[in-house]
């Protein structure tokens, strides 16, 4: 498929607010980037990008593990925010099957997303690797799948341990020799550092708006990022049979994260085309 205009990315390195305590403001943190802040601060830059008109924007550099070093002050970020867009946006389950769907299908790039998965991290020389983490950590229970089975009323599975088959995978990646501490993904706690949005908000201060039913359009309004995700499923819209709504969701501290519908086969939210949606499930 045809790709669009290429993204231009400027890469930064950790805010020094997060790298010194004393002039961080923690919880004010976790409202601006959706997870502890080592591990979520490049979540707005990304949406930055994505909201681009020029596509032109800001992303952390890139540490490549298999050079034998990696500054995990800018991995930590680095990875977990492509855990946001997987989870998140593309609403996946199962991100490491979705993105192994990307692959098989030739990875196409008609939707910005995937362009931007393209231009980043694949073009940094990783992707490969951390698709492997994927599928042999975060598909084996990464804290807060549950949660995700929970919000659309589904009993949580619990499948099996299963290291991936490397030489069935190596069709599509190139499998890492020797999984580990110098492979994208490992050794750096994203198994938990993702759940945020899922968080359950005593008073949560959000507002929906919506148009009539006919016109399918909503917006859904967040001041934190914290829970944001977990809010959007409580929402209660007038049921449109086989059709959806359309909800625009805005946090504040971050701006649009994209027009989401919610699946009748998943019964998740999810933003884009519905076929790659389903890549992740």
């Amino acid at each position: 498929m045809a790709d669009g205009p290429r993204f231009m990315i400027d890469r930064i390195e950790q805010p020094r607010a997060i790298s010194n305590p004393m002039v961080s403001d923690y919880q004010g943190d976790y409202e601006q980037y959706g997870a502890q802040p080592e591990w979520g601060w490049a979540i707005p830059p990304m949406y930055e990008l994505l909201n681009s008109s020029n596509r032109i924007g800001r992303f952390p550099r890139f540490s490549h593990a298999r050079d034998g070093f990696t500054d995990h002050s800018v991995s930590l970020a680095y990875w977990n925010a492509l855990i946001h867009l997987l989870v998140y946006s593309f609403g996946w389950r199962q991100p490491g099957r979705g993105m192994l769907r990307w692959y098989q299908d030739g990875k196409p790039l008609d939707d910005v997303r995937f362009q931007l998965i393209h231009d980043l991290w694949h073009a940094d020389g990783s992707l490969d690797d951390f698709v492997y983490w994927l599928l042999d950590r975060f598909e084996q229970g990464a804290s807060g799948v549950e949660v995700l089975d929970h919000l659309v009323g589904k009993e949580p599975s619990h499948p099996a341990p299963a290291s991936p088959d490397s030489a069935w995978l190596a069709q599509w990646i190139d499998v890492p020799t020797a999984p580990g501490e110098q492979s994208a993904g490992y050794g750096l706690h994203l198994e938990v550092h993702w759940t945020t949005p899922l968080d359950e908000v005593r008073d949560p201060a959000s507002t929906t708006l919506k148009s009539p039913k006919s016109d399918r359009r909503a917006a859904f309004l967040a001041d934190s990022m914290i829970g944001w995700y977990r809010q959007l499923h409580e929402v209660k819209l007038p049921d449109l049979g086989d059709r959806s709504w359309y909800v625009d969701v805005v946090v504040k501290p971050v701006g649009h994260l994209g027009t989401f519908r919610r699946s009748r086969q998943t019964g998740r939210y999810f933003a884009g085309p519905h076929r790659y949606h389903l890549y992740g499930h």
